[in-house]
């Protein structure tokens, strides 16, 4: 099957799964589709804070902007605000997620990364995987 997702312009959260995860738990899912955001995507999820990711795995292209993320495109746990928390000490946690597939970040300024592209509050994400 020959999936394709793209967000227009304005769209910021652009994700195989979700677009945007707030205390999400996903597990057990693969994207193989294409993805293309003009703020941000990710493969699982674009944008995403205090969420957990467990046996997450992306097989597709993902293109990007601003940020590009296998499993998740901006994580933005320890962001308060972002979260609607008075406590920002939540994680993001992923566990045994893999990225297979092609990441393309167009921007001057933009991050990419195999789990996750960008961290607001790096010391907040959490990347385990036991093999």
């Amino acid at each position: 099957m020959n999936i394709q997702i793209e967000g227009e312009n304005g769209s910021y959260q652009v994700g195989g799964i979700a677009g945007l995860g707030i205390s999400a738990t996903i597990n057990s899912c693969t994207n193989e589709g294409s993805i293309k955001g003009p703020y941000g995507a990710g493969g699982i999820c674009s944008r995403s804070g205090g969420s957990k990711y467990k046996e997450c795995y992306n097989k597709g292209s993902i293109t990007s902007y601003t940020w590009v993320g296998g499993i998740c495109g901006l994580d933005e746990s320890g962001n308060a605000e972002f979260l609607g928390e008075e406590d920002a000490t939540i994680f993001g946690e992923y566990y045994n997620c893999k990225n297979e597939g092609e990441l393309l970040c167009t921007g001057e300024n933009g991050q990419k990364g195999d789990i996750v592209g960008a961290k607001n509050t790096p010391s907040h994400v959490k990347i385990i995987n036991e093999e």
